[in-house]
């Protein structure tokens, strides 16, 4: 039988040289791990065995805080964590799946805006404050946050039903080749149904040449290099006008199994 990879979801911290990995699978099991861009080294965290929703998660902007939306026995909430792990320092509720999770403000600020009066916080909290969301200036769906971190949006994609269509959003790289994002379809009246699965091209503006890369699952520009997964790897290369070098596997996260890890700090209760 063929061994499905894992999905990786990655996010990239804004303001340090740190990323955070979502592992998911077997089923749904899920595992957090920290990476030091700088080095390249990773750091295997916690393990859950839940379903965590990667389109409504956030990484901090200084990489030390991670916000995330996961479901357990019917029941969603969204939850704060020190990386790499899951125990959570701050909890609510999430109003089920398309409550639209919490985000950072900055690396202290956060929103969460269906948590009410129903947040819990522990000890480890301590220094981070909530902010309502007229403060917080809402990115309020999945295309907002890209933006957010350096990505420009392009035109919309219309789908011939003409309800549906795909969100396009690219990257400047060190050449004259962009790094392309187009979104998986869904309903563009409803931008926060948007979620993480995008495909992505390297694509040249004035000869309109495009470089298709259907194995990628995510991808982005650190840097000076870009970095993508696929296959359950995480890749890396330079970019020059000839396209892309040679691909470098950082690191291969197939072959991981569920191991029970306490996180180093009080947490509490999970809704």
């Amino acid at each position: 039988m063929t061994q499905v990879p894992p999905r990786l979801h990655v996010y990239l911290a804004r303001e340090a040289p740190v990323g955070v990995i979502l592992r998911r699978g077997p089923a749904r099991a899920a595992c957090l791990i920290a990476w030091d861009r700088e080095h390249d080294t990773f750091e295997v965290g916690q393990w859950v065995k839940r379903r965590v929703y990667e389109d409504s998660c956030d990484l901090s902007p200084d990489g030390r805080h991670f916000i995330y939306v996961a479901m357990t026995k019917g029941e969603t909430y969204c939850a704060m964590a020190r990386v790499p792990y899951f125990t959570a320092i701050v909890c609510c509720g999430n109003n089920g799946r398309w409550g639209r999770g919490g985000y950072f403000v900055d690396s202290r600020r956060f929103a969460m805006p269906w948590a009410g009066s129903g947040l819990v916080t522990s000890a480890a909290a301590s220094g981070l404050v909530r902010v309502d969301e007229a403060e917080a200036q809402d990115p309020g769906h999945w295309a907002a946050r890209l933006e957010r971190s350096g990505w420009t949006p392009g035109p919309d994609r219309q789908l011939p039903n003409n309800w549906d269509g795909q969100k396009v959003h690219w990257r400047e790289t060190a050449s004259q080749w962009r790094l392309e994002r187009i979104s998986a379809p869904f309903k563009l009246s409803c931008p926060w149904h948007m979620n993480h699965e995008a495909t992505y091209a390297l694509w040249q503006p004035e000869t309109d040449e495009r470089i298709e890369q259907p194995d990628w699952t995510w991808a982005d520009w650190d840097r000076n290099r870009i970095v993508w997964a696929a296959a359950g790897c995480l890749w890396t290369t330079d970019v020059t006008d000839a396209g892309l070098g040679e691909p470098r596997c950082l690191h291969d996260f197939n072959g991981m199994t569920f191991a029970e890890l306490m996180a180093p700090y009080e947490g509490v209760p999970r809704l």
